[in-house]
């Protein structure tokens, strides 16, 4: 079983959520935001540092690309 996932990042304003939700509703798609995300991170147990841990190499990734 195959699966598209589609992610936006947006700054504060940009009103990346309002753009994912029209997307997801024209192409039919689930629409998960940031907050159903930390929902579910919660609700499994992932550690905190863990998510730090991503974060913090998603930053390094960043500043190396740009």
């Amino acid at each position: 079983m195959s699966h598209l996932v589609i992610t936006i990042g947006c700054e504060y304003g940009a009103k990346g959520n309002q753009i994912g939700r029209k997307i997801a509703e024209d192409l039919g798609f689930q629409f998960y935001d940031r907050n159903i995300v930390d929902a579910i991170i919660h609700e499994v147990g992932i550690p905190g540092e863990i998510l730090f841990c991503m974060k913090k190499q998603t930053v390094y990734w960043k500043n190396m690309v740009f």
